[in-house]
């Protein structure tokens, strides 16, 4: 009987103990695994754009930079195992696509290389810079110059389908492109004159067009159109965030917050960094402001993960805010700022993202229960 009391009373004691391991309050841990330069050697002139978000593809990652181009290395070890150099390196970022690499390069080329080994396939004259991410489809390459010019090519050849030119006058423009977006039939082009215009995906002729942003500085649609059902969400720098119908371009609704990136979806809500050096999330439907947290500067495309909102400040710290609330849980500071978007790695539960001194970072993240603590312990 003593026995079967005492059994019952250890039952009871580890079912209480649980209970209040899972009382204790969460808290995030952030910890550097590793960071490793991109640059050859120091750059001491002016400051550059290291934008391209990081690839990882199995056990290798793939980055780049701004001056020299593009590089893949074993992810645990740091080993490299190519180099793909460039006059003007490669700022706007890769695609991988069936174990090829596409991309826009700062020597006035487009490319399309291995990715296992960095070998040339072909290249393209774009007789520019290559500023904006490109988009794969079937057997086609989309993709905005930096001298505004939205062209098609052939997946396979690298040869050119058809072009598309606007024709506008000089005007002030920030430095970016936007990643175009194609759907049935059609691809949605953001351009630097504050239009969002829609072409036949097969030919390159205009369907309708509209434009966003109106100010008399930067118009620039800069940002990848994001689409929800029958619903286009487009940003443009300094100006609005815009709602459209996909169909005729028609606007649903308008919001303050335009920025540079592309605006993130998560439970309904649309998350934002805008140009106004603040993070916000609206509500899809309608438009209507459900948060804000202020930011130090421009920052990057939101990431949605684990009930977080990731956003790296280009001038601050890497920013770990609450979805629901947008209140701040933790901040990592990598040196300067963060330029690229953040890759997220669920197998190693890592993240991994770009400096503004061209440096690849590594950060492991992880919720933990708070551990107990005696009365006399320091906190």
């Amino acid at each position: 009987m003593v026995s079967t009391f005492i059994a019952l009373g250890l039952v009871a004691g580890c079912s209480s103990l649980k209970e209040q391991e899972l009382n204790r309050p969460r808290v995030l841990k952030v910890e550097k695994k590793w960071i490793r330069g991109t640059l050859a050697k120091p750059w001491l002139q002016a400051r550059v754009l290291h934008r391209m978000q990081p690839i990882v593809a199995g056990d290798v990652l793939i980055t780049g930079n701004s001056l020299e181009g593009l590089a893949a290395t074993d992810k645990p070890s740091g080993r490299k195992l190519w180099s793909f150099k460039l006059q003007g390196g490669v700022e706007s970022g890769a695609i991988l696509s069936n174990g090829h690499l596409f991309f826009g390069g700062g020597d006035g080329f487009f490319y399309k290389i291995k990715a296992i080994d960095g070998t040339k396939v072909w290249s393209y004259p774009i007789q520019s810079e290559g500023l904006s991410l490109p988009t794969v489809q079937g057997n086609r390459v989309f993709f905005l110059a930096g001298n505004g010019v939205a062209h098609c090519l052939d997946k396979k050849t690298g040869k050119s389908i058809w072009r598309y030119n606007r024709n506008r006058s000089s005007y002030l423009s920030v430095r970016g492109g936007s990643k175009p977006l194609i759907d049935d039939g059609i691809a949605y082009f953001g351009f630097s004159d504050g239009y969002l215009v829609a072409l036949d995906s097969s030919k390159g002729t205009l369907i309708w067009e509209k434009r966003i942003n109106r100010n008399k500085k930067f118009k620039d649609i800069d940002a990848e159109p994001l689409m929800s059902g029958s619903t286009l969400y487009v940003s443009s720098y300094d100006g609005d965030i815009v709602a459209l119908e996909k169909s005729s371009g028609q606007i649903r609704w308008r919001s303050e917050f335009g920025g540079y990136s592309k605006p993130t979806l998560a439970n309904n809500k649309l998350i934002v960094s805008s140009s106004n050096n603040s993070v916000a999330a609206l509500d899809k439907d309608s438009g209507r402001t459900l948060w804000t947290t202020e930011t130090r500067s421009l920052s990057t495309q939101p990431q949605f993960y684990k009930g977080l909102v990731i956003v790296g400040e280009y001038r601050g710290t890497l920013k770990f805010l609450d979805a629901e609330t947008g209140k701040l849980v933790k901040e990592f500071f990598p040196g300067r700022g963060v330029h690229s978007k953040v890759t997220l790695d669920d197998e190693t539960e890592s993240l991994y993202f770009m400096s503004a001194d061209a440096n690849v970072m590594s950060v492991a993240v992880r919720w933990e229960r708070q551990s107990a603590r005696w009365p006399w312990e320091k906190k």
